[in-house]
């Protein structure tokens, strides 16, 4: 059987094999030829462009807040991630591609009808938690309740799984670009001083805290006046991004705490018994774990693939001779 798992997120795109081979594992990023119709360069290649390019090629970001709103670009992008793996191939291969929480059927017909026209046999859809809780270990189809947090680039993902599908679950466009975001105005009030998103982005990865009991550093930070415009530097500490970034994080532990009251009492002590479980980018920030852990008064669990969960837990399912037609939803 030929069948890709595509995970197309805001900040990284990955697809595995039905081996369960990762073999894209990039930016979210893609060089577009309006010449051409189509993509010339995905992931870093793209992203290099970005800025530099001419009238007829446009680099951007294919995915806002978790999804693709133009069809015919995640069309191209499932062209380019096929010939990437199978050129030549005569056989048309199926797909599982991951969506949200808030993913409607009129977005999953599109994406559907993308990936058709890109040359695919069969098309199957998988919810980002589900995939990250069998990515991380956990076994989702028996009767017991697990809560998986899921902080990627543009959205924050929370479901409480059991038997094998979402019980309750709900999508927050609070996630990753929002601390960028949260970043870029705190510099521009306490230090005057405009940056870009991958300035912002640079200084949380590198000096970013969710918790004011992790280590302190600072960073020379570059970038222009407010009032003319000229260059200006200023140096910026652990401390700032902290109280940057503590009003999304609160609204990320708020909307938690709202699903757990959700939950029916029978899957309760499920979750308390075994925690929340957090995956995505956002959860290699240092102090995330205990920001959640003391806002919620529950234990949080750490897992050692954040980043690959979604794509690992597709490769698992390939590889089990029940779990795609068990878990995974087929179109039409």
């Amino acid at each position: 059987m030929k069948i890709l798992g595509i995970d197309l997120g805001t900040s990284n795109m990955l697809a595995c094999d039905e081996k369960g081979k990762i073999f894209l594992n990039e930016p979210s990023v893609i060089a577009f030829s309006k010449k051409k119709g189509e993509i010339i360069a995905l992931g870093n290649r793209a992203r290099e462009m970005i800025g530099k390019t001419h009238e007829d090629i446009e680099a951007i970001h294919p995915v806002k807040n978790g999804a693709i709103t133009d069809q015919k670009v995640f069309e191209s992008i499932v062209k380019k991630i096929l010939k990437m793996k199978y050129r030549g191939l005569l056989s048309r291969p199926k797909i599982c591609i991951t969506t949200h929480s808030g993913t409607t059927n009129v977005e999953k017909r599109a994406l559907y009808e993308a990936a058709i026209n890109a040359g695919v046999k069969e098309v199957y859809f998988i919810q980002e938690t589900l995939a990250s809780a069998i990515g991380a270990g956990f076994s989702v189809s028996e009767a017991k309740g697990v809560l998986l947090v899921n902080i990627g680039g543009g959205t924050t993902d929370i479901s409480i799984i059991s038997l094998g599908g979402v019980v309750v679950g709900d999508t927050l466009k609070t996630a990753g670009k929002s601390l960028d975001e949260a970043i870029m105005m705190h510099m521009r009030q306490k230090y005057s001083m405009v940056i870009g998103e991958n300035t912002a982005e640079e200084i949380k990865n590198k000096i970013g805290i969710a918790h004011p009991d992790e280590e302190k550093l600072s960073l020379e930070v570059k970038g222009r006046k407010i009032v003319d415009g000229s260059p200006v530097s200023a140096t910026v500490s652990s401390e700032d991004v902290y109280e940057a970034i503590l009003e999304p994080l609160k609204n990320i532990a708020a909307k938690i705490k709202e699903i757990i009251e959700r939950t029916p009492p029978e899957l309760i002590s499920d979750i308390l018994e075994e925690g929340v479980i957090l995956t995505g980018g956002v959860s290699l920030m240092k102090g995330i774990h205990k920001f959640i852990s003391e806002s919620l008064n529950m234990k949080v669990k750490k897992i050692e693939n954040p980043v690959t969960c979604v794509i690992e837990g597709i490769g698992f399912i390939f590889n089990s001779k029940d779990l795609l037609n068990e878990i995974c939803e087929k179109m039409p």
